[in-house]
């Protein structure tokens, strides 16, 4: 079981003046863990249904009376987590009630007791989830009955609703609250149902409900060893085996091969570290691999224990160096030689003498765990360190030179045992990143700082440092903590501002905003711009992305573009006397398009012009529409010429003439033999043409009739 397996519905009928109606409970008598508030999922979490008559519960437990009302009403705040950790009674409140709780912790110590759980005594509880319960916790308490909590996921940031309609009853009502058990053992709790009518307070049948509690324990090994620390050990030489625990870890059980001994006595309690250190004494008996089984235990409820969930297993080798049998062997040696000598008389004698010296090697016979043997020769002490193999068994000897061929020696077996040097354990430390970039684990010795890793990144976020704890509470520092066991660190991240600027492009000013990433923002007041509608803001300055201030979020800094539609002015055509040329409309600023010329019978077009007496031409190149206009058409009068044909009489120069109207007759041509009759349209002269009574209307020729004298 752990901590996050600690959350369980209880399920309890409650009916006003209606028949008994069977309760249905989740996990009656479960095992919860004291005070493990903190995180979502951590609180037990009790629901309750009832019939719609129930206007409120009075609830009873070990932790006191307290009645749960369709909401509770905190702040005006809204909630912005469920992080109980100030809650330190259970009430479902935070009060003077729970400050002076913490504050009596704090001032008469409960030592003895991790600040990582809530303490058995009296319920306080490490707020600020440094390691400790101090006075920074109870600053932070009073900071939250101030009004000015620092704890962003607090669950009492305003309304908690507790009763919910029934969605598959609609007779019924659900109501659910959250308890953190604070008293270890079985909790009972009754369930009491009233009615508040004109009369009074009615009430219903009571139920209720049994929660088993236990302190969290976290019995883990963090460093074991034997002392004195090294590569081997003589049997029946007393060494000692240690381990290094959290605080909350009960007892600690050594299985050797010689014994099981269960240690439930500290050697010694390192409160800066947060530290047991367990130890047992005792003589090795049998020689060979000495297995050592380090498990610690924490105390849970009914007096069980809950082991450490990766026990210490390791081998140290144990040794026994005996002598199992000795042996003498005698070599003899002479040196052989004569002497002469002569008596008084002359006579020589010759005489043989031999000396006699021995060589004995004593041999001794050694086990595998003999490294080297002392000889304890007539002459002294002699080492010999070098042997040959005979199966299992390891030969030794010394020989030494002597007149006694009956001398021998004893011989003794040892080992060498030297230090091992010291090697710390090793403890990986991870890195989450909480959204960002990943970053490689690494691996630091106990008791070790360690370098801080690059920073990671995160789209839209600055990075603020690695914390010790996810709520990113207590700042690790590299220059002081050190390694003392796995660690986890965890990145928090501050979101970044950005800043969205407004273009207008030539419209009035909009003052930039900062928002936060990904977040979406209001549009500013719309601006304005002479002549010219606004059709939105968009992300680029050709306007064909636009910008939805419902949906699209920011993501860094921008600039937003205001798109403009022109104004369509009217543009009217006085043909002055012209064929009719429709109205247009053109947009502000705009120039003409090509409009086809209008046509006026005698007249050639000579453009368009601003003023009705045509005195100011329009530009169709430069001049742009900058409002409603009337363009007026200018005529210039077109000139046709009469031609004479005088039909052999003498010539008559042309007369040129302006559009519709009447010519003098020139002066009459001359014939030989002829009289001028007149002029005629016709080359047969039958049409005469009247100077008097027909205008000119185009290019024309006029034929001279005669009659001959």
């Amino acid at each position: 079981m752990n901590r996050k397996q600690t959350v369980f519905l209880a399920l309890l009928a409650i009916l006003l003046c209606t028949p008994i109606f069977s309760p249905f409970v989740y996990a009656e008598g479960a095992k919860a863990f004291i005070g493990t508030a903190g995180t979502s999922g951590d609180n037990i979490t009790i629901t309750i249904s009832s019939n719609k008559d129930v206007d409120q519960i009075l609830i009873n437990s070990g932790t006191g009376e307290f009645l749960l009302t369709p909401q509770t009403e905190y702040s005006d705040e809204q909630i912005k987590g469920n992080n109980q950790v100030m809650d330190m009674n259970g009430d479902l409140q935070v009060n003077s009630e729970d400050y002076d709780i913490l504050k009596a912790h704090v001032d008469g110590g409960c030592k003895d007791y991790t600040a990582r759980e809530r303490c058995p005594h009296c319920g306080a509880t490490d707020v600020n989830d440094d390691g400790i319960i101090d006075t920074k916790d109870l600053e932070m308490l009073q900071s939250h009955l101030d009004g000015k909590c620092q704890l962003e996921d607090c669950y009492f940031h305003g309304t908690r609703i507790n009763r919910k309609n029934d969605p598959d009853d609609p007779n019924r009502y659900i109501w659910s609250f959250s308890y953190t058990p604070t008293i270890r053992g079985t909790d009972h709790m009754t369930f009491e149902p009233q009615s508040i009518t004109s009369t009074g307070i009615r009430t219903g049948e009571e139920k209720d409900l049994s929660v088993k509690a236990e302190e969290f324990k976290n019995p883990e090994i963090i460093r074991a060893g034997v002392l004195p620390n090294q590569n081997k050990y003589l049997i029946n030489t007393a060494v000692k085996v240690y381990a290094v625990t959290p605080l909350e870890t009960d007892q600690v059980i050594f299985k050797t091969n010689s014994a099981t001994f269960v240690v439930d006595t500290p050697e010694s309690i390192d409160y800066v570290k947060a530290e047991k250190t367990w130890s047992k004494t005792y003589n090795p008996g049998t020689a060979g691999n000495e297995t050592i089984k380090i498990t610690g235990q924490g105390v849970q409820s009914g007096s069980a224990f809950l082991d450490s969930a990766v026990p210490v297993d390791f081998t140290e080798r144990t040794v026994d160096p005996q002598v199992l049998s000795t042996s003498n062997s005698v070599q003899t040696h002479s040196y052989s030689w004569t002497t002469s000598s002569t008596d008084v008389e002359g006579k020589v004698t010759t005489t043989t003498h031999t000396y006699y010296w021995y060589t004995i090697t004593a041999t001794a016979i050694a086990n595998a765990d003999t490294e080297y043997v002392v000889f304890n020769t007539p002459g002294g002490a002699v080492t010999d360190n070098s042997y040959s193999i005979s199966g299992s068994n390891r030969i030794f000897s010394t020989a030494w030179d002597s007149t006694n061929s009956g001398e021998s020696a004893s011989a003794a077996a040892y080992c060498y045992i030297s230090e091992k040097p010291v090697i710390k354990n090793k403890y990986q430390v991870n890195f989450d990143p909480q959204s960002g970039s990943q970053i490689t684990p690494i691996t630091a010795e106990y008791d070790t700082l360690i370098t801080k890793p690059t920073n990671p990144a995160r789209y839209g976020y600055s990075f603020s440092g690695w914390y010790k704890e996810a709520r990113c509470i207590n700042a690790f520092d590299f220059n002081s903590d050190r390694i003392r066991g796995a660690t986890t660190l965890f990145a928090k991240w501050t979101i970044n501002d950005y800043q969205i600027s407004f273009d207008t492009q030539g419209g009035s000013a909009c003052a930039s905003v900062t928002t936060k990433y990904d977040s979406t923002i209001n549009p500013p007041t719309q601006p304005t711009r002479n002549n010219y509608t606004f059709g939105g803001w968009f992300r680029d300055a050709g306007c064909t992305s636009p910008w939805n201030f419902t949906i699209d979020k920011v993501q860094g800094d921008i600039t937003l573009k205001a798109k403009w539609i022109p104004v369509v002015y009217k543009v009217t055509f006085n043909t002055k006397g012209g064929n009719e040329i429709p109205a247009i409309g053109v947009n502000y600023d705009s120039i003409l398009p090509a409009i086809t010329p209008p046509v006026l019978t005698g007249y050639s077009f000579s453009g368009w012009f601003k003023d009705s007496g045509c005195t100011q031409a329009w530009n169709h190149a430069g001049d742009r529409v900058t409002g409603p206009v009337t363009l007026y058409a200018k005529w210039s009068i077109n000139p046709y010429q009469i031609s004479f044909d005088a039909m052999g009489g003498s010539t008559v120069d042309p007369i040129v003439t302006n559009y519709k109207t009447l010519i003098t007759p020139p002066d009459p041509p001359t014939r030989n033999g002829f009289t001028f009759v007149g002029w005629y349209k016709d080359f047969g002269c039958t049409n005469p043409w009247r100077f008097d009574a027909y205008p000119v209307y185009e290019d024309t020729k006029l034929y001279a009739k005669w009659k001959a004298n």
